[in-house]
């Protein structure tokens, strides 16, 4: 039988509780979509697209594409005002990979 998630953790502390809940936050800080850190920044697409000097369709095009070019995406950050930075992670380390910038 199934058993729903606030029954699961019913008798977990309430630090455990906390704990949970900040790693879930930060899960979810960590899949962002473009659309939303260009929405935080508070652009339309319009908006970034003239500041990339691109059409508003292209911005679209980006924003919902599952692939997307490293110096495209590099571009879209630096016109939100961002720094890209691609780290490579390891059970042992993290890598800042150079190459892109």
């Amino acid at each position: 039988m199934t058993k729903l998630f606030p029954e699961l953790t019913k008798n977990f502390s309430a630090e455990r509780k906390v704990a949970i809940e900040r790693e879930t936050q930060l899960l979810h800080l960590e899949r962002y979509l473009l659309s939303e850190l260009r929405k935080d920044q508070e652009l339309s697409q319009k908006e970034l697209a003239n500041i990339l000097e691109i059409r508003q369709s292209a911005i679209s095009k980006l924003e919902s594409q599952d692939d997307v070019m490293v110096r495209t995406l590099e571009k879209y950050i630096q016109a939100l005002g961002g720094e890209l930075e691609v780290r490579a992670k390891f059970p042992d380390r993290t890598a800042t990979i150079k190459q892109f910038t």
